[in-house]
């Protein structure tokens, strides 16, 4: 039997990005995940703890409100880190600018120690819906054509994987380290055993 292998990653995103769902969700795909340690949230800091398929786990959830304040969160954080998840709301078709910022800034947070970043498209939440009228407004800063793609004229839609990728300028980020876009429903749990088995690998427990 191989040796457990820790690892400690970080969770991060905009507030209300489903971020604690989705932490309790890995935390807890199969009834046999084993025995779960949940530290009750500080301020800025939420720690949780289980063992799963030779790996113990600890996921820190950090609590920003701001791109200013996920770097000054990750800083402290990094350098025992093994990988990053970052969390985006699928459904958060407003704060396209903002997502994109937040990304950009833990990709470099992330860069000194070269970090695996998993991003987590989280479809678990309900649709929001806006007016279209107003889509100017709300897409300063982010590739027009791209914000046309995720405002259709219904007011409705998803962020999928390809916009997103494009959102954040994922074919940009290529310099060898692992990066990888998931989709994941953190209220049905869809998509997180992909996720945890990619991190699984390189964080050295495969």
């Amino acid at each position: 039997m191989g040796q457990s292998v820790s690892a400690t990653v970080l969770v991060v995103g905009l507030d209300r990005s489903g971020k604690s769902l989705l932490t309790r969700r890995l935390s807890g795909c199969r009834a046999s995940a084993g025995k779960h340690d949940v530290v009750m949230p500080t301020a800025a800091l939420e720690r949780t703890r289980f063992q799963r398929d030779g790996v113990r786990w600890t996921l820190l959830e950090l609590k920003s409100h701001s791109v200013a304040e996920t770097r000054t969160l990750m800083e402290p954080w990094v350098s025992a880190t093994s990988a990053v998840i970052f969390v985006v709301d699928a459904s958060d078709s407003i704060r396209l600018a903002e997502l994109a910022q937040a990304f950009t800034a833990v990709w470099e947070e992330a860069s000194a120690k070269r970090l695996p970043i998993a991003v987590a498209v989280n479809r678990g939440k309900p649709v929001a819906t806006m007016d279209f009228t107003v889509a100017g407004d709300l897409v300063h800063g982010v590739d027009h054509e791209v914000a046309l793609e995720l405002l259709p004229p219904d007011g409705r839609g998803l962020l999928d994987a390809s916009v997103t990728s494009r959102l954040l300028r994922l074919d940009t980020k290529a310099d060898g380290r692992p990066l990888k876009l998931f989709e994941v429903d953190a209220l049905s749990g869809n998509g997180c055993d992909a996720l945890l088995a990619w991190l699984r690998i390189h964080v050295g427990g495969a």
